[in-house]
């Protein structure tokens, strides 16, 4: 492609209304060219995770391995398995995959990867309620679910501290 060099412009412009407009033709078609560039996305500087969601190449080191299935094999009471699945979704790879993890991304640079852009931080704060409420004073769960749901909750409200 022509980068418009000073024999093309001098002889566009010293000669007939034909190449002035052939000249003007091909600026504009390098003009067209270089915005079709500009607009493309190198597909390396992402990375797409397991579950279709793409994560700038720039925040590589918060890409983990999600702990779901490790953690939901540690409980055998139903409700916190149930918590578990809340807190740790399939095909999430920010950290370890779970709401805790998401909610330091969230914090360290300031993108919302929620639904719609929302952050993780009211689902946080719900889901230590529901685990100090309702699994926690649960008087028949067993002491390693009752660890489990614990650091849970720890792990939880370091995330939050005091993020607003």
């Amino acid at each position: 492609m022509s980068t418009g060099s000073s024999s093309e412009i001098a002889s566009g412009t010293q000669g007939t209304q034909g190449n002035f407009t052939q000249l003007n033709s091909k600026i504009a078609s390098k003009n067209n060219a270089d915005r079709v560039e500009k607009s493309l996305v190198d597909p390396t500087d992402f990375f797409v995770g397991p579950n279709g969601k793409a994560l700038p190449a720039k925040y590589k080191n918060w890409i983990g391995t999600n702990q779901r299935n490790v953690i939901l094999d540690k409980a055998d009471d139903n409700r916190l398995r149930t918590a578990i699945k809340e807190l740790y979704r399939e095909g999430s790879f920010i950290g370890d995959g779970g709401t805790a993890d998401a909610i330091r991304f969230e914090k360290a640079t300031g993108l919302g990867i929620g639904r719609g852009g929302t952050t993780h931080l009211q689902k946080g704060r719900e889901m230590v309620r529901h685990l100090e409420k309702k699994i926690l004073r649960n008087r028949n769960l067993s002491a390693s679910d009752r660890i489990l749901a614990q650091q849970l909750v720890d792990d939880l409200k370091k995330a939050i501290g005091g993020y607003r």
